[in-house]
């Protein structure tokens, strides 16, 4: 999944947040950008590989892209609050991807729960019963719906 517009949507995500932090006057640090350019190469494949099942590759970019654009908003927040202490980050780019992998994790889990306690209606629908149930008097009636 490694091509040239996943390469382009990475660094365009990695543009945007960059003017939006120097607007704020808090920009990322070279090395977390750097440490981003390398990471995003793995993202989209890694969602890809784990929703394979459930849709397209664009959708699994486009949610591959949100969270990432989430994680390092949250890591730009934590370095400007821990000011000294972001030094103690040793390898960025395995703290960025640790960080990717928690997030997505946590997105699947909420996934998951909302997918239990709202099963899909069409999976138990009985398509036979539905034709059954069809009422059509009102067309024969010559009345409109809303005359009923």
């Amino acid at each position: 999944m490694e091509s040239r517009e996943t390469d382009s949507y990475g660094e365009w995500l990695i543009r945007k947040l960059q003017q939006q932090a120097g607007e704020d006057g808090n920009p990322l640090p070279a090395e977390v950008i750097a440490a981003a350019r390398v990471v995003w190469r793995r993202i989209p494949a890694i969602v890809a590989s784990e929703i394979k099942r459930e849709g397209s590759l664009r959708e699994a970019e486009a949610l591959a892209g949100e969270i990432w654009e989430g994680v390092l908003r949250s890591v730009g927040k934590a370095l400007q609050r821990n000011g000294k202490y972001a030094s103690s980050i040793r390898d960025p780019e395995s703290y960025l991807l640790v960080a990717f992998h928690h997030r997505f994790r946590r997105f699947q889990k909420r996934e998951h729960g909302r997918r239990d306690r709202f099963p899909c209606a069409s999976a138990s629908l009985d398509r036979g019963s539905v034709q059954v149930l069809r009422d059509t008097t009102w067309k024969s009636s010559g009345k409109s719906l809303s005359d009923r």
